[in-house]
């Protein structure tokens, strides 16, 4: 039954594209080339994976502002964010865990060592200086490593192309007022840019009205984020180029722990680094390329005694991460690019806590770390401009756990006569446990609430995909279908009392991804995506948490003018089975959002812009107990000199 259910879904969303299609004209917006596939840089018809890139045109249209909003309507993913903006965001990539999705920022690895599962939150990172983001689904551990189960994201920060200056500014809804600024520098052989922004939202309260106490009121959880980054590219001799990357974020946010908590709150700070150095030899047939990233993520969080409980709480979490990298690319076969690589990573959690319960003290402390060594082979295959194949393998050894070997293969058919690419990848994939999953541990007044596993052994997975891109009216329209399939063994679950994570379940997941690319008229472009996701515990049947199994995207945008853009945003997520905000499971109903968004350029180096989410006010629950945001509408202004 689950079949047939599926591949109905698959053949309604094709049939309902085609229908819109016949109607149309357009150009493909196919990206010309993408980076995360194989490191560097690779026309993106020869990719065998579902690929989504979002360029810093579509993110100042869109008017995205964190990286969680970037990737709302990325076909076969799902944002769950509790709260708003700078609220803890999680993202499921094609019915996976949040924990199963690489975090990488200018080839840095962002995902904090200290966090509880290892999982990014998106919440934290407002887009400042973002460029471009490229979103790769599907299994990529064999490129990647750990934490590529289901595909990667990875935000690249934009170069200096020229020297100039550009200031933003926008306030509106919820006390929100957010301000950017950007300088670049060009020289002959260098470039600098530099950028520093900073986004506050006074908030209304993330917990559900239902759980409001019936004689309190709610209180407003505010946020506020500092971000920083540099990039300075230099051309260091004939034959190598050097670059330095350096991001700062700097966050607060106010948190419901139980409903209408009115103090307390987390404070994040993060630090990244990456120096990289590439040169040439025999006439550009060996590229090397060494580097060496740093991370540094500090969080804290306090909870103070109150009309709710007179309690005191405070931890504080700090993770590091050093790694180095050698990576050689090789040129010298006529239709292979050869990639031979070597890394070494080092992993540190260092946490405390203290919690005095009315008196009853109860404090600790832990600090460990990891290392892992690898090596990988990659062969980026060119037979006669019509089939090409990505073949990798690499070998993970942590000082932790035996070693790791992953393996990926993604061909890709060319059928230029017909306008077609067909298009497949099966990989393996693993994950090994975040150090706080292995010895971790929380308290209550009475007892433990989390006690780490150190005998977990990682997740392990095995992932297939098949895919057509088919393109009509001369090249100018485009509708793709994806079908994945996966099975992840040895799934990671912490429950039980005192919260304990162990090895107990594997996960089968399978589903769909319709998109469309169609200009109804000259003037008028429509983007639509359609996701089916089966994502359920092998042995019972049950839906994994926060999945839904249908979720739809659809963006209008009309160009009335060369100077004027306007868009409306809509996005549906279904039902899906959810923790209970007081325990146990339940199920929570699904909602539709809309949104406006319209920009003016008022003169060359000035352009206003305007937003309103929840266009209809829909009261909604992105998750058991935690209310989506409201209404809003702002306002603001750019200018660029």
């Amino acid at each position: 039954m689950k079949k047939k259910y599926l591949l109905t879904s698959a053949a309604l969303a094709v049939l309902g594209t085609l229908a819109v299609l016949d109607q149309a004209h357009a150009q493909t917006l196919l990206p010309d080339t993408v980076v995360t596939a194989t490191r560097i840089p690779v026309p993106a018809d020869q990719v065998g994976g579902a690929v989504t890139v979002i360029d810093a045109k579509e993110l100042a249209r869109k008017q995205r502002r964190s990286l969680s909003d970037a990737l709302l309507d990325v076909p076969g993913t799902r944002v769950v964010q509790l709260g708003g903006p700078g609220h803890q965001s999680s993202l499921f990539v094609r019915g996976a865990n949040s924990n199963h999705v690489l975090v990488l920022l200018d080839g840095i690895e962002i995902s904090d060592p200290s966090q509880p599962a290892g999982a990014y939150n998106f919440g934290n990172f407002f887009l400042g200086d973002v460029g471009r983001i490229e979103v790769l689904r599907g299994a990529q551990a064999s490129t990647y490593g750990s934490e590529a189960i289901a595909g990667v994201v990875n935000i690249v920060s934009a170069p200096a192309v020229e020297n100039g200056r550009a200031l933003q500014a926008e306030g509106g809804s919820f006390g929100t007022f957010n301000q950017a600024g950007r300088v670049t520098r060009v020289g002959e052989k260098w470039a600098v840019a530099a950028s520093l922004a900073h986004a506050k939202d006074g908030g209304e309260s993330l917990t559900a009205r239902r759980f409001v106490p019936a004689n309190g009121n709610e209180e407003e959880d505010s946020y506020e984020n500092v971000t920083g980054s540099l990039r300075v590219d230099l051309a260091a001799a004939d034959n190598l180029d050097l670059r330095f990357v350096a991001h700062a974020f700097q966050t607060r946010v106010e948190l419901d722990p139980t409903a209408e908590d009115p103090n307390a709150s987390s404070e994040t700070r993060q630090y990244y680094a990456r120096l990289q150095g590439t040169s040439s030899f025999y006439q550009g047939q060996w590229l090397p390329t060494v580097g060496l990233n740093v991370t540094h993520v500090k969080r804290g969080f306090f909870n103070y005694p109150d009309s709710l409980a007179n309690t005191v709480q405070a931890t504080q979490d700090t993770g590091k991460r050093l790694k180095a990298d050698w990576r050689n690319d090789l040129l010298f076969f006529q239709d292979h690019q050869i990639g031979v690589g070597i890394e070494y990573e080092h992993e540190k959690l260092d946490d405390t806590q203290f919690a005095n319960f009315s008196g009853f003290v109860i404090s600790g402390a832990s600090k460990e770390t990891a290392a892992t060594r690898t090596a990988y082979v990659q062969d980026t295959f060119n037979w006669s401009d019509k089939a090409f194949v990505i073949a990798d393998i690499r070998h993970d050894d942590n000082t932790r756990f035996a070693g790791k070997t992953t393996y990926r293969i993604s061909p890709v058919f060319l059928l230029p006569s017909f306008g077609t690419r067909l298009r497949g990848a099966y990989g393996t994939g693993f994950r090994a446990p975040a150090l706080f999953e292995l010895f971790g541990s929380t308290s209550t007044s009475t007892s433990a609430s989390f006690r780490g596993n150190r005998n977990l052994r990682p997740e392990e997975s095995t992932t297939w995909e098949v895919g057509v891109d088919q393109t009509f009216l001369a090249d100018r329209a485009v509708v793709g279908v994806t079908y994945f399939d996966s099975r992840i063994k040895n799934l990671i679950v912490a429950a039980g009392t005192p919260t304990t994570p162990n090895n107990v379940q594997e996960a089968d997941i399978n589903g769909v991804e319709a998109t469309l690319k169609v200009a109804a008229t000259p003037t008028v472009d429509v983007t639509a995506a359609y996701t089916f996701t089966a994502s359920e515990i092998a042995a019972t049947g049950q839906s994994l948490l926060r999945r839904p199994k249908h979720k739809v995207d659809i963006d209008v945008r009309w160009q009335p003018s060369p100077a004027m853009n306007l868009s409306a945003l809509f996005g549906y997520i279904g039902t899906t089975r959810d923790a209970g905000f007081n325990g146990g499971t339940v199920y929570r109903g699904g909602y539709a959002v809309t949104g406006l968004r319209g920009d003016w350029q008022l003169r060359d180096d000035v352009t206003a812009f305007a937003r309103i989410d929840n266009l209809f006010d829909n009261y909604y629950e992105v998750a058991d107990g935690f209310r989506g945001q409201g209404r809003s509408a702002l306002v603001g202004a750019r200018l660029a000199f």
